[in-house]
């Protein structure tokens, strides 16, 4: 089974002295241990589906002093992924937890784990590029739950749920927090083959009953605003990604889903400040960055968006050509305008045929500058084909 680790999406609503145990309870694979300071976690493997063949997948807790390393690995060939989380203890029986990366020695714990010296010492799973949270205030008694990994062919999620108390937990309060959140978890996805389809209010019911069982679901809320954004609901839509972005101050769909709010209300410049705010969290995002150029284009800012639509083409050189469903429709802002500079991206990257299709939509829109078309040097090999001179007889009869 291929799998793409996300590790992306913090879900919070629950410390290790170096002793830890894990079990399998009921699907669910749980594993309690206790920090040097007193505080116990909890975590357990919860699958959306029940796909995933036993023995697949392996998982392990390695206890720290401050906290624990959470892997997940391949038990044929080796690979592996997690995380490893620090928790502080803070006032009012509150924790502090702050995700990062695996160590370097968790290669050699791993393979010792595993007990199988004539294997090779195990490799981080290639392409695997975490996208931590901020730090987390949690309560004592909270669940917090991690995306871990999605299977892209069949829709299927494994998420951690994770327990910090500062009593100790048992089994059964694990096994309890696990088969609550995978009913959350069936009402997501319920959700997104409704919102896939359209239905946008069978949607919104879904995510609700979801956020009902799991509240600070950061992921949900999120596609929550969706919902709403599509229904032409803004203020409610703008409503959930900021309470997205108060769970996961790192979630760039969030962000950029909360610039668009603004942006569809002519609300330019705020747009502007969350389209960067989202590339703050993920600088490979181009459709933040194509957003926010068509924001600068809105307030004819065009060199601004022009250079914000170059670093979009940079990143996804189809950008210009696909819509997004994480961010407005932007064609209708100045489009004479915004289809020229398109144009002249295009063809200064050599894709003649978009190039012309831009110039042919800007012309249409009503551009008629004829003395920037006929002076552009991005046009110069365009401007010796037939079809591009035919643009230009209508742009300029």
């Amino acid at each position: 089974m291929r799998i793409t680790p996300i590790l992306l999406a913090l879900i919070c609503s629950w410390p290790v002295s170096t002793q830890a145990y894990a079990q399998k309870a009921n699907n669910y694979a749980i594993a309690i241990a206790e920090l040097g300071n007193g505080t116990n976690i909890g975590t357990a493997l919860v699958r959306s589906r029940n796909e995933v063949s036993e023995g697949t997948i392996g998982d392990v807790v390695f206890p720290r002093s401050k906290g624990i390393s959470r892997v997940l690995y391949d038990q044929k060939g080796g690979a592996y992924f997690g995380y490893r989380l620090d928790v502080g203890s803070a006032k009012n029986r509150q924790y502090r937890f702050e995700f990062k990366g695996l160590p370097g020695e968790v290669a050699a714990e791993l393979h010792r784990h595993l007990q199988c010296p004539e294997c090779p010492i195990p490799a981080p799973l290639a392409g695997s590029i975490p996208n931590f949270p901020g730090p987390l205030m949690l309560n004592d008694g909270a669940i917090c739950t991690v995306d871990l990994l999605m299977n892209p062919q069949t829709g299927e999620k494994i998420v951690d749920v994770i327990m910090v108390s500062s009593k100790s937990i048992s089994k059964q309060t694990m096994h309890a927090a696990a088969q609550k959140t995978r009913e959350a978890m069936i009402r997501v996805e319920h959700g997104d083959n409704l919102l896939a389809r359209g239905n946008n209010p069978g949607a919104i019911e879904e995510y609700k009953k979801a956020l009902d069982i799991n509240p600070n679901d950061s992921s949900t809320w999120n596609k929550l605003g969706i919902g709403y954004q599509r229904m032409g609901q803004i203020e409610l839509a703008q409503d959930q990604f900021e309470r997205t972005v108060q769970l996961n101050s790192k979630y760039a769909e969030a962000w950029n889903n909360l610039g668009s709010c603004y942006h569809v209300r002519g609300k330019y410049k705020e747009a502007i400040r969350y389209y960067l705010k989202a590339i703050d969290a993920k600088p490979s995002f181009a459709a933040a960055y194509k957003n926010m150029g068509s924001a600068y284009f809105a307030q004819r800012q065009f060199e601004d968006g022009y250079r914000a639509f170059q670093a979009a083409f940079r990143l996804d050189p189809t950008i210009l050509e696909t819509s997004t469903s994480l961010g407005v429709q932007v064609a209708n802002a100045n489009a004479a305008e915004l289809y020229y500079y398109f144009a002249k991206l295009s063809a200064a990257n050599k894709q003649n045929d978009a190039a012309l299709d831009f110039l042919a939509k800007a012309v249409e829109s009503g551009f008629k500058d004829c003395p920037r078309i006929s002076g552009e040097a991005d046009f110069r090999t365009l401007s010796r084909l037939p079809s591009f001179k035919q643009i230009v007889r209508a742009a300029c009869p």
